[in-house]
């Protein structure tokens, strides 16, 4: 399991913290904070790792769905679903991801 925390930036800006899992797929759970409140999800993913990249690359890229399943605050009714993509750095660990999709709230 890797536990990543940083900024959230965009339509949501704050701080988000997200557990993955990373294998033959990935999962993952997170919480962003926000000032007006949180937001609780999870999603699930496939890594896009080239045959000749194999395991000697140092950044593998991955890409699923997510849904949006809770929140507090203003978002305490907050639902929705939509997709992610990102990398993740296998020195550092360093994640970055992207999101797209629908949320309300």
């Amino acid at each position: 399991m890797l536990v990543d925390e940083g900024a959230a930036t965009g339509q949501l800006p704050g701080t988000v913290k997200v557990e993955f899992n990373v294998g033959a797929t990935v999962t993952a759970s997170f919480t962003i904070y926000t000032r007006n409140g949180s937001l609780v999800g999870h999603g699930s993913g496939a890594l896009h790792e080239s045959h000749a990249s194999h395991h000697s690359a140092v950044y593998v890229s991955f890409g699923g769905t997510m849904t949006v399943s809770r929140g507090t605050g203003r978002y305490a009714h907050a639902h929705g679903q939509g997709g992610f993509y990102g990398v993740i750095n296998r020195t550092t660990y360093a994640v970055t991801i992207q999101t797209t999709g629908t949320l309300s709230y």
